[in-house]
C-alpha cells in the first residue's frame, strides 16, 4: 500500500514540475495518393527497373502549371524515382555504369532533359545537387494516349535495347536504353562454363551454338565446342555437337574440316535426327543433298517408318514421284497415328503430280 502511495505521489510531482508527458508521435501506415509502382523490363540477361510514386492528373494542366518547365522535377511523386540497370548501359547512346540512380527532369515545349543522379535517395528534387550527376540526355517529348496516372512504359524492345517512356496526361516522353547485350551473354557463359554447366557436353555445345546463331566470337565458340566432343569430363561426341562444329568451320571458310565434322555427325545420328537433318536441307533447297541423307538414314535404320518417310521426301523434291509415292505408302504402315494425315497429305500430293 505505501508503495502505490509513494508511486502515485511521484507521478503528481512529475505532472506539476514538468507538464504532461508527451509521447513520440507515430503516424499510421494509410494508402497514399500516389501509388508505389515498380516496373521491370529484361533485355537479355540485363534488366531495367524504375520504381516510382504514380500521381493521377485528377482533370489539372499538367505542363507549364502542375510541373513548370524549365525546372527540375522529381518525374513522379514522394521520394525520389528511381532507375537501375544490371548492367553498364548506354541511354540515348551515352555511356552509364550499372547501379541505381535517381531519376529527375527538366521539361520543355518540346525538348527534355533527363537526369540520372547518383544520389537516389532523397525526397523529391528539393535536395537535387547537378554536382551528383552521373548523366544527363535530352530527349524530344511527343503527343500519346491520355494518361490519367503518371506511367513508365516499355516500348520497342530488341535483343539489345528497349525504350524507357514517361506517360502522363497527352504527353510521353521517352529515351532508350542499350546494353552491349553478346558481349554480357559472353561473360555470363564464360564464367558459368568454370561451374556445373561445364561439367558436360551440353553447357560447351550451347555456347558455341549461341555464338554460331548470332555470327560471333567465332574462334573461341570453335573451342567450346572441341570441348564439348572430346574435352575430358563430360565430353560426350553427339550429333549436335559435331554439326554445331560443322556450321562453324563453314562460317569460318574451313569447307573441308566442315564436311568431315558433317560426316561424323551423320555416321553418330539417330534415325530422328538423320530425318530432321535431311528436312532441313529440303528447306535449304538442297534436294539432292537431302536425298543422300534420307539414303544413308534408310541403310543405316532399314525398314523404319522414319527412313521410308525421308525417302518418300527425297524422291518428291527430286521428280521422282513413282518411288516416293513406294515410300511414303511404306511409311505410313508403320507410323504412329499422329503422323498418318501428314504422310496422307504427302501420297495424295504425289498421285496429284502424277496424274498431270
Amino acid at each position: 500500500m505505501k508503495r502505490v502511495v509513494l508511486c502515485f505521489a511521484l507521478a503528481i510531482s512529475s505532472f506539476l514540475l514538468l507538464g504532461p508527458i508527451v509521447f513520440a508521435q507515430q503516424g499510421l501506415t494509410l494508402p497514399r495518393p500516389s501509388q508505389l509502382v515498380s516496373t521491370t523490363q529484361t533485355i537479355g540477361l540485363s534488366t531495367i527497373t524504375v520504381e516510382y510514386s504514380s500521381p493521377s492528373a485528377q482533370g489539372r494542366d499538367l505542363w507549364g502549371q502542375l510541373v513548370p518547365m524549365g525546372q527540375v522535377w522529381r518525374a513522379g511523386a514522394n521520394e525520389n524515382t528511381i532507375i537501375s540497370f544490371s548492367h553498364d548501359a548506354k541511354v540515348n547512346g551515352s555511356a552509364i555504369k550499372a547501379g541505381t540512380y535517381g531519376l529527375h527532369a527538366i521539361p520543355g515545349e518540346k525538348e527534355w532533359t533527363i537526369i540520372f543522379s547518383n544520389n537516389s535517395t532523397s525526397w523529391g528534387s528539393f535536395s537535387y545537387d547537378q554536382k551528383e550527376d552521373a548523366l544527363r540526355i535530352t530527349t524530344e517529348s511527343r503527343e500519346g494516349p491520355q494518361m490519367e496516372n503518371l506511367t513508365f512504359l516499355f516500348g520497342n524492345p530488341s535483343p539489345a535495347s528497349v525504350d524507357v517512356i514517361l506517360a502522363w496526361g497527352k504527353k510521353q516522353i521517352p529515351f532508350t536504353v542499350a546494353f552491349d547485350s553478346h558481349e554480357i551473354v559472353l561473360a555470363s557463359m564464360r564464367n558459368e562454363l568454370r561451374s556445373t554447366p561445364g561439367f558436360t557436353w551440353v553447357g560447351f555445345q550451347q555456347a558455341a551454338n549461341y555464338c554460331l546463331q548470332n555470327e560471333i566470337n567465332y574462334e573461341e565458340a570453335l573451342g567450346w565446342i572441341n570441348q564439348s566432343i572430346s574435352g575430358g569430363f563430360g565430353a560426350q561426341a553427339n550429333f549436335t555437337n559435331l554439326q554445331t562444329k560443322s556450321q562453324l568451320l563453314a562460317k569460318m571458310g574451313k569447307a573441308d574440316e566442315s564436311e568431315t565434322a558433317m560426316k561424323d555427325a551423320l555416321n553418330v545420328g539417330s534415325n530422328m535426327e538423320l530425318y530432321q537433318y535431311g528436312a532441313s536441307l529440303i528447306g535449304q533447297n538442297q534436294n539432292e543433298k537431302a536425298l543422300e541423307v534420307f539414303k544413308l538414314n534408310a541403310e543405316k535404320y532399314p525398314g523404319t517408318w522414319l527412313s521410308h518417310g525421308g525417302l518418300g521426301a527425297g524422291y518428291r523434291v527430286t521428280g521422282n514421284y513413282k518411288e516416293a509415292l513406294k515410300h511414303y505408302k511404306k511409311s505410313k504402315e508403320s507410323a504412329p497415328s499422329a503422323w498418318v494425315p501428314s504422310i496422307e497429305q504427302r501420297i495424295a500430293q504425289v498421285e496429284e503430280a502424277m496424274a498431270k
